[in-house]
């Protein structure tokens, strides 16, 4: 007797779809078969074995482009140039895209991890093509580096405040004023024009001020008020 892996109601044969979840039955030879799977065959989805061979196919394609894409790039630029010079770009670039599609195509834990450091090889790839290591140490990677770990905080307080709203609207004005105020104080440095941070300090105090308003009224402001603006506001 053929029944439906997902649902379990009993079907007149195997190898159809369920009449009422559409899941495809397999193949039932004998009940001694069904004592060997414990009275049960195992759960096995058409829709999902299709889609899960339609996005190997769209990754070996992508794959096929990629590997194209940085291999003619490389040859034109050896053979024009007898050295590799502007396939560079083109090379780190095909390469980190790959990476992208590797890691959200495959079931990977901490992709946030990979993405970071594929995006710091990115900017340090970009930056040596021309033979030295200049912007990327000095501005984008500092920068890249504070924008995560902004998130990676503002992740980590919205997990455990998550009732809070008023003190994460706090804490998201406080971190775009510190990188902000970390962007100004990078170019300044890097321009030899200090008084650039100092100046966007005056003109970014106010989302501080807002942070700081908003974090004090969140663990100050009765409860019965903050219920009120909730549905007043629709939060």
């Amino acid at each position: 007797m053929a029944y439906c892996p997902k649902c379990g109601i009993q079907v007149e044969r195997d190898q159809i779809p369920c009449p009422l979840c559409f899941t495809y039955i397999p193949k039932v030879s004998s009940d001694k078969q069904l004592l060997k799977e414990n009275g049960f065959p195992h759960y096995y989805s058409m829709y999902e074995n299709v889609r899960d061979n339609v996005l190997k196919l769209i990754f070996r394609i992508i794959s096929v482009g990629a590997l194209l894409a940085l291999f003619i790039p490389t040859l034109i630029n050896f053979i024009l140039d007898k050295s590799l010079t502007w396939s560079l770009y083109s090379s780190s670039s095909v390469i980190s895209f790959w990476i992208v599609i590797y890691v959200f195509s495959k079931k990977i834990k901490r992709k946030a991890l990979i993405l970071s450091i594929t995006t710091i090889c990115l900017l340090l790839a970009l930056d040596m093509a021309d033979n030295q290591i200049n912007w990327s140490v000095t501005i984008a990677i500092p920068i890249f580096l504070m924008c995560v770990t902004l998130i990676w905080l503002n992740r980590m307080f919205y997990k455990k405040n998550k009732k809070r709203w008023l003190a994460f609207v706090g804490v998201i004005t406080i971190s775009v004023f510190i990188l902000t105020a970390w962007i100004s104080f990078i170019l300044g440095h890097y321009s030899n024009r200090p008084y650039t941070f100092s100046r966007s300090l005056e003109d970014m105090k106010v989302f501080l001020s807002i942070g700081t308003v908003c974090l004090v009224l969140s663990y100050s402001f009765p409860n019965k008020w903050k219920e009120i603006l909730k549905r007043k506001f629709h939060f």
